[in-house]
């Protein structure tokens, strides 16, 4: 959840902490950055779910639905993500079934947080992003509006009313489900794998319809496990804390909180019994599921609980 819950933040600071910042970007032109991907064997990937994951089911066209289930997919906010990132992929299998799979991701942790009592205020949502358009635009002049509004078009492929009708109703609607689920103690230890899979399995015949219309294949085994490469710079009992551009000359003496901070990324990973072939110190690919966190996850904690296998890169 933390890679999500950084984008949300992120994307939300663009109007409401740094208009200027943003009015700048678009007018000079140019898509916004990437940020630094910590798992480089599927950059994209997690790259597209950071941008998806602040999209929102708001315009109802083409919406489609079946007996029996009362979740809908937007169709519109679908084929618009698509569109945008087809500005700098091109279209794809992969592409199509990452942005839907993104999509479903995000919608599975609201209706978990919902299913545990958590109670959306629509109407403070809609205050807030209504407050924060008006910031944005007070000090436009006209002609200033319409370069940008030109520029966004070009370099992101919505306008700015889908940008604060869309994805940043979208983005607070996420942040406040997350956020409740962190304030309130979560403690089952529930992976996003796990809520991601019951919520499918409980809206199936939507999902499924929804696919076939849209020409999205099923690339769920191909994308279940991804790899991890990093120095074993840590590990206690079953969990192993795996860094990346740090050496072991690094972090003597280091405790393993400011191993995490000196580190340009790390990662947790809980194994299911203590580790005695694995060595410290060691550079390590480990594989596992990138969705294994937990839902209710901390800010700042990066802890995967399904490890398939390890190995020692150096041997």
């Amino acid at each position: 959840m933390n890679k999500v819950k950084k984008s949300l933040d992120a994307a939300a600071g663009d109007v409401f902490d740094d208009k200027e910042e943003l009015k700048q970007r678009v007018l000079n032109g140019g898509r916004k950055p990437k940020r630094r991907n910590p798992f480089p064997v599927v950059a994209s990937a997690i790259v597209l779910a950071a941008i998806v994951f602040i999209t929102f089911n708001v315009l109802q066209n083409g919406s489609i639905s079946t007996n029996g289930s009362t979740y809908k997919v937007d169709e519109t906010l679908y084929d618009l993500m698509l569109h945008s990132e087809r500005l700098d992929q091109g279209d794809s299998d992969e592409l199509r079934y990452r942005v839907f799979q993104s999509i479903l991701e995000t919608d599975s942790v609201i209706d978990y947080a919902s299913s545990l009592g958590y109670e959306e205020d629509r109407d403070e949502i809609d205050s807030i992003i209504k407050e924060q358009q008006q910031l944005f635009f007070d000090d436009l002049t006209e002609q200033q509006l319409k370069s940008i509004e030109k520029k966004q078009l070009e370099n992101f492929g919505y306008n700015y009313d889908q940008y604060f009708k869309v994805i940043l109703t979208y983005t607070h609607r996420y942040s406040n489900a997350s956020n409740w689920l962190q304030q309130n103690d979560i403690e089952d230890e529930t992976t996003q794998r796990q809520v991601l899979d019951t919520f499918k399995e409980k809206n199936w015949p939507v999902i499924k319809k929804f696919m076939v219309n849209k020409s999205i294949p099923d690339l769920s085994e191909r994308f279940q496990f991804q790899e991890y490469d990093g120095v074993a710079a840590s590990i206690d009992n079953e969990q192993v804390l795996v860094v990346q551009g740090l050496e072991p000359h690094d972090y003597v003496n280091m405790t393993p909180e400011e191993i995490e901070s000196a580190a340009f990324d790390f990662v947790w990973f809980h194994f299911d019994k203590p580790i005695d072939d694995l060595k410290l110190h060691s550079q390590t690919i480990v594989t596992f599921d990138p969705l294994s966190y937990p839902v209710a996850q901390q800010e700042g904690k990066k802890i995967f609980n399904d490890v398939i296998k390890w190995i020692d890169s150096q041997e």
